[in-house]
């Protein structure tokens, strides 16, 4: 991840625009180091740079809410605004939100989540069930 950080910082300090793989690249580098502050903040970036999400990074961003942390709900805030895009989240994305409902325990939005899967067109797959 402090490679992903000199990354961004280098790609800033020469006044280039990240485009959607550079940012899937570093969200994703985070969540793997478990930074997912810093995980969570890029997504707030994208918007910023007005570059549109894809489903790598909703997952990207979900994992990292998954992580242990109390802002799971800013991450389906993203999850839902996301659908609101147009975009259509995958057995992956059902996953990584349901981990991060398991860690902050909350799990009556994961009930939620699992009843609302069908409108997705995603059934959670075993990752997603066992979360």
């Amino acid at each position: 991840w402090i490679s992903a950080a000199k990354l961004w910082f280098r790609i800033a300090e020469g006044g280039h625009q990240p485009n959607l793989v550079t940012m899937n690249s570093l969200i994703s580098a985070n969540s793997a180091a478990l930074q997912w502050e810093r995980s969570l903040s890029m997504q707030l970036d994208l918007r910023e740079q007005r570059i549109l999400p894809n489903i790598i990074t909703v997952n990207s961003v979900l994992a990292a809410s998954a992580g242990g942390t109390s802002r799971w709900h800013e991450a389906v805030s993203f999850l839902d605004a996301s659908r609101c895009q147009g975009l259509h989240p995958d057995a992956l994305s059902l996953a990584s939100a349901l981990g991060a409902f398991v860690q902050a325990f909350a799990w009556s939005h994961a009930v939620q989540l699992l009843a609302s899967s069908r409108t997705w067109h995603a059934e959670p797959d075993a990752a997603g069930v066992t979360a």
